[in-house]
């Protein structure tokens, strides 16, 4: 009996060896490329929501096509109503990114707020065989 529990214990602890990595990770590790985020929020004005959606539409449209910004797109509750939006920047500069944003027609109208955060945008370096 002592055998089989000394075995158990001792194939439970080659277990959680093979589960620990080689090595912590660190910075090292990864591949980041900083961007800018900008989050909208409703504003006081949001129940103008769909009468200025267009404008707004071409303001990303051209943003976009500008290479200004990398992505849009509306966030949106469990019954997939909009609640506000997520935009990444490849501008690091927050008053940069900032002033670009107050030129949209949500923003001027006050259909949203708007928060911006800089963004370390990382992924795991590929693993050299």
């Amino acid at each position: 009996m002592q055998t089989r529990r000394a075995l158990s214990a001792l194939a439970l602890a080659a277990l959680a060896i093979a589960a620990v990595p080689a090595h912590a990770a660190t910075p090292d590790d990864f591949v980041c490329d900083k961007k800018t985020v900008v989050t909208y929020h409703p504003g006081p004005n949001w129940a103008q929501f769909s009468e200025r959606l267009a404008e707004h539409l071409d303001f990303v449209k051209a943003k976009l096509e500008q290479k200004a910004m990398v992505y849009g797109a509306p966030v949106a509750d469990a019954s997939g109503a909009p609640v506000g939006g997520l935009f990444v920047y490849n501008d690091t500069d927050l008053d940069s990114v900032e002033a670009l944003v107050q030129d949209d027609t949500f923003v001027k109208n006050g259909v949203v707020t708007f928060n911006v955060v800089s963004w370390g945008m990382c992924q795991a370096k590929p693993v050299k065989n």
